[in-house]
Parts: structure tokens; C-alpha cells; sequence
């Protein structure tokens, strides 16, 4: 099977659009990533984690005792931090781009997934955005023909 016909509808957020909107779709139950879009032309993946680094105040990540100082109550000061920013100000910069064409195989969308460090794949044909693939959908149709 080809990428093309594992490819289904994913979330996508505009690339201008608020990082809160990311914030909205990707707080969804069973949602960890979007596929970002400059109308229909894929622009990168926001996952969770780029969520969480917007989130947080950089001293979070330096030592465990420093993200004791932020309240978990602390939700308003949280929200307040995607103010003005976009999806694409989101986006983490990637060693490689989390898309395949429709022609590839599901075992160089796997090796995409792995390299882009990205739970979902953006599967594109003339250019444009035709769907994605999660890496749930990937690991299941992967194994199922055992």
C-alpha cells in the first residue's frame, strides 16, 4: 500500500491562525498534533510538545525545583504566554519535513515519522495537502498483516 491510500482527513490549523487556536485543538482528547497549512499548501506539523514549549517559561526545562516556583493553578498567566503568537510561531524546526508524496511507501512514511520526530505525516500530491497519516494508523496497518 502506498501513502496516498493510507492518507486520511487530519486536523489542520491555519498557519496564521492563534497559537490559542492551536491551544483549543490540540487539548481535544486523542488529538497530539495538527497539520499546518498556508490555505492548502502544507507548511509543518505543531504537536503538543511545541505546545508545551510555548507554554512554559524556559526555566521549566532547566531544573525540576525551578518548575516548582509556576502553579499548576496558574492557567490565565499560561493562556496569556500564546498572546499574539501563530501556529507558525509554534512550529518546531525539524531536521526533516514531516510529508511524503502520495507514492511513497508506508515504510519511508515510518522512516519520515522517525526523522521528523513527528507523530503524524502530511501526505501531499501536485503540491496541495491531500491528508494525513498518524503514526496509531501506521503502527496498526503495519502490524495487522501479521
Amino acid at each position: 500500500m502506498k501513502a496516498l491510500g493510507l492518507a486520511g482527513p487530519q486536523e489542520t490549523l491555519q498557519a496564521d491562525a492563534s497559537a490559542q487556536d492551536a491551544a483549543l485543538v490540540l487539548s481535544r482528547i486523542q488529538t497530539s498534533a495538527a497539520l499546518v497549512v498556508d490555505v492548502d499548501t502544507f507548511v509543518g506539523v505543531v504537536t503538543d510538545e511545541d505546545l508545551l514549549k510555548a507554554l512554559l517559561p524556559s526555566y521549566v526545562g532547566e531544573a525540576d525545583a525551578l518548575a516548582r516556583v509556576l502553579e499548576e493553578d496558574s492557567s490565565d498567566r499560561l493562556w496569556q504566554r500564546l498572546e499574539g503568537r501563530t501556529v507558525r510561531d509554534l512550529i518546531q524546526d525539524r531536521e526533516e519535513e514531516a510529508v511524503v508524496d502520495g507514492g511513497a511507501t508506508l515504510v519511508e512514511v515510518a522512516s519520515v515519522m522517525v526523522h521528523a520526530e513527528a507523530p503524524i505525516v502530511a501526505v501531499v500530491e501536485d503540491g496541495r495537502l491531500v491528508g494525513g497519516i498518524t503514526i496509531d494508523h501506521l503502527l496498526t496497518h503495519l502490524l495487522s498483516r501479521r
